[in-house]
């Protein structure tokens, strides 16, 4: 019930779209489409080969939910890159945790996300080696099942307040390597910072443990292959943040953990789109949305013509 009541909070406080805002749908097989929006950025037309982001929205959230707490798109039109935002099924990611309904085989949600990055490369002129993923929460840890499922199909992705599932660890083989940022706050009252059982089931589909928000970082570091770090930094900027960074890694991959003291189970510098009370603390010193892009804008792959 909580989450559903959130998710009613998340459309009703969402504002007007954006112009370049508009919902789109991809068919998936003959009988089912889904739908997502999409962002050009300004000055759409006048480039080729733009990066594309998918922003992968939490649960208790929608699309356009998630387009105003993160401000993806503001800053699409800044730095000149398209977004698509897709949406959830019933609000919830099939994240491959046992209380997550759906089958155990290929998802529906992932084969959704495929067919979605094929049908943006057909139509628009993005550049294949250019493709990232960012969600949060039950997002973030869908984001991860993609780069283990289609780690081919991306680049690099980043995770907020969504640590590794356990029971998503063992099973996740990536087909190839991406590069991981993790971000994570100190005060998350629904995913907890060191790990163990999910404080608050109804936003996140159920109960199930995860494990600790370095570890899912250490994870995808060993999959990288790293040889260098972790390196600890704290920005001269920002004391509230440590950025643990992974280098030397193959293929030019990178694996980066940001931790921001006291902060919950939200966007660090985005929108309150939840009580506060439910989530915790909105951290407004540090900037997510374009630390992400700046992580994301380090890494490309080739793909031969």
């Amino acid at each position: 019930m909580i989450r559903r009541a959130l998710f009613f909070v998340a459309v009703c406080s969402s504002p007007l779209l954006a112009q370049e805002d508009r919902r789109e749908s991809v068919e998936i097989t003959a009988t089912l489409s889904r739908s997502f929006l999409i962002h050009l950025p300004k000055g759409f037309g006048q480039g080729n080969n733009l990066a594309l982001v998918l922003g992968i929205h939490g649960d208790g959230l929608n699309a356009a939910g998630f387009a105003k707490q993160t401000g993806f798109s503001a800053l699409a039109d800044k730095a000149g890159f398209i977004v698509a935002y897709p949406e959830a099924l019933k609000g919830l990611w099939d994240d491959h945790r046992s209380t997550v309904p759906g089958p155990r085989g290929i998802s529906p949600d992932v084969k959704f996300i495929t067919t979605l990055i094929d049908s943006l490369l057909r139509r628009y002129p993005i550049d294949q080696g250019r493709v990232y993923v960012a969600g949060i929460g039950n997002g973030g840890v869908f984001a991860q099942r993609l780069a283990c499922e289609a780690a081919a199909r991306i680049v690099a992705f980043a995770s907020i307040a969504g640590s590794m599932p356990k029971d998503l660890y063992p099973h996740c083989r990536p087909n190839a390597l991406v590069s991981a940022l993790v971000i994570h706050g100190t005060d998350d009252p629904v995913v907890p910072f060191q790990g163990g059982d999910i404080l608050k089931p109804d936003l996140m589909g159920g109960p199930r443990r995860v494990i600790p928000a370095i570890r899912t970082a250490t994870y995808w570091a060993d999959q990288d292959r790293c040889l260098a770090g972790p390196k600890s930094v704290v920005p001269n900027t920002n004391r509230l943040v440590t950025m643990i960074r992974y280098a030397k890694c193959d293929q030019h991959t990178e694996v980066v953990f940001y931790s921001v003291s006291g902060g919950g189970h939200t966007w660090p510098g985005g929108a309150e789109v939840l009580p506060r009370s439910v989530v915790g603390e909105v951290r407004k010193e540090f900037n997510a949305t374009q630390a992400i892009w700046d992580f994301f804008s380090r890494h490309s792959r080739f793909f031969p013509q």
